[in-house]
């Protein structure tokens, strides 16, 4: 079956058609897309909406792995699953691990915390990645790589001080997190709150919790009067509905994973940002 498919890649792949570069996730595709240009064809290999943490690769997914010039990954163990694909030998030289280098956070097991887009002074970081990776690799278009990044690095920093001054209003004692799983760790780290708790103590959604962890985050959530919990799809769990309805706090759905699709990872920290403020101020 791989060697098939191998040869539909091959097959399918010429013609002179604008590169592909993959990235994993909507929002590492949406970073190399804003340094990369229109002379290249940008596909997330994860659609949107879907769980990194649980995606499945198909019989397509794997031939666009193989035709694309690179491929772009979050990294830090968010495409655990894929490693056996990311490593065959006609993919492993083309793979880029945007997290390698970077200050990472540890989950609750030692496992390394893999939502580094939730910090966007790290998000400038892959910028940065994704712009030496794309002159090395076709020279002849370094200047135009150099420019975006140039003016997407601008506007990182005008993201990351408008997150500085949308958190300013909320007091310190009420800049606690709870969530779905362990996903806002480099946001808590980046704006001064803190993560006092998960649905799921993980930075995975497959996770299970025991009682014994979901009665003693109850316990939390009613000790700290903690107002909301944020969680990763409009569609609540039946445990997201169950602790709120046991403790009172409200479900405020963020835009944990990835932007909706056609939407950019500006527009999602924005939006996901405004809705944390409204749910955590006074």
């Amino acid at each position: 079956m791989r060697f098939v498919l191998l040869a539909l890649a091959l097959w399918g792949g010429g013609g002179g058609a604008a590169p592909l570069l993959l990235g994993t996730t909507p929002v590492v595709a949406d970073v190399v897309a804003q340094v990369a240009g229109p002379a290249f064809l940008v596909e997330p290999l994860i659609p949107a909406g879907v769980d990194p943490h649980a995606f499945e690769l198909t019989p397509r997914d794997l031939q666009r792995l193989l035709q694309a010039a690179l491929i772009f990954q979050n990294g830090a163990g968010l495409e655990a699953g894929l490693a056996p694909f990311l490593d065959l030998p006609e993919v492993r030289a083309k793979v880029v691990d945007l997290s390698a280098g970077l200050p990472l956070l540890e989950g609750a097991e030692g496992e390394p915390d893999p939502h580094v887009w939730w910090d966007p002074t790290l998000v400038a970081r892959w910028v940065e990645r994704v712009r030496d990776v794309l002159s090395a690799h076709f020279p002849q278009e370094a200047q135009g790589f150099a420019e975006r990044a140039s003016r997407y690095l601008q506007e990182l920093a005008a993201l990351d001080a408008w997150i500085r001054e949308a958190v300013e209003g909320i007091p310190p004692e009420r800049r606690l997190l709870v969530t779905d799983h362990l996903v806002l760790g480099y946001f808590a780290r980046r704006y001064g709150f803190r993560v006092v708790g998960a649905l799921i103590p993980s930075v995975e959604t497959l996770a299970e919790p025991s009682p014994q962890e979901i009665a003693a985050l109850e316990g939390t959530i009613r000790a700290w009067g903690i107002p909301a919990i944020f969680v990763s799809t409009p569609v609540p769990s039946a445990l997201a509905l169950r602790v709120a309805r046991d403790t009172g706090a409200r479900l405020v759905a963020l835009p944990m994973e990835g932007p909706p699709e056609g939407g950019g990872y500006l527009a999602m920290m924005r939006e996901a940002v405004r809705r944390l403020v409204e749910a955590l101020s006074p």
